[in-house]
């Protein structure tokens, strides 16, 4: 992941924009606990979305679903909600 991290970089395209290798990584394991990703306006300044794995059988990521909107809208609380959806 260090490697990885490293040949990316990392842009900061807002103020929520993830930028930090620790933080990376204690976002990676939350994300892996809770079984989706949310994104917070880390992107575009008003837009949120959150995006989950589709598994195959053995447990391996084929692809990826993911919804996002208006962060007005789409904030952590509602993201909790529709989670399942998506998972």
């Amino acid at each position: 992941m260090s490697g990885t991290f490293a040949n990316v970089g990392a842009t900061r395209f807002t103020d929520a924009t993830i930028t930090r290798r620790s933080t990376l990584v204690r976002e990676l394991r939350a994300i892996r606990a809770q079984g989706f990703a949310p994104n917070l306006e880390e992107r575009y300044v008003g837009v949120s979305g959150l995006a989950a794995p589709v598994l195959d059988a053995g447990g391996r990521a084929r692809a990826a679903v993911g919804i996002r909107g208006p962060a007005a809208r789409l904030d952590a609380p509602r993201m909790e909600l529709l989670a399942p959806l998506v998972t």
